[in-house]
């Protein structure tokens, strides 16, 4: 199990990513977005428990993040359990039911990835999407065997 981990992802395209993630934040739960461009710049920052923030001459004062989910995606996990209740509503032949299998799909993509990056940790090296799965599992159980 890692505490501290950080992800570099190149895509075809030429976009570079980077997400890096840790779960010990003295200060509270940290979730923040910042995308860098050639135009500019787009950053999301952490929900906080009050917008007002105190500026002296021994510098600013702001106050603590949201410190839980439960806190910080009140609305989402709402919103969440209305859609989720008017799904099951709607019953398995309805056009919300379809809409949602459709949408499901993305999700192997995000297992994917996230399957990539612990070979990657786990092999010592960069692991590519296309790379064949069963091929790395097998890499793996020879590295662990030679230990």
């Amino acid at each position: 199990d890692l505490d501290t981990v950080a992800v570099l992802a190149k895509y075809e395209s030429g976009i570079v990513t980077m997400t890096d993630t840790c779960r010990d934040a003295a200060y509270g739960y940290d979730q923040r977005i910042e995308v860098f461009g050639s135009k500019g710049m787009l950053t999301a920052k952490n929900e906080m428990t009050s917008h007002v923030e105190l500026a002296t001459v021994d510098g600013h004062l702001m106050p603590p993040a949201q410190w839980s989910f439960p806190e910080r995606y009140k609305h989402a996990y709402t919103v969440e359990l209305s859609e989720f209740v008017a799904l099951v509503e709607s019953g398995r032949d309805s056009e919300a039911h379809k809409l949602e299998q459709k949408a499901m799909m993305r999700h192997p993509r995000v297992v994917k990835t996230a399957a990539a990056a612990e070979y990657s940790w786990r092999l010592g090296r960069q692991v590519k999407l296309s790379e064949d799965f069963e091929a790395l599992e097998k890499e793996l159980k020879e590295k662990e065997s030679a230990k």
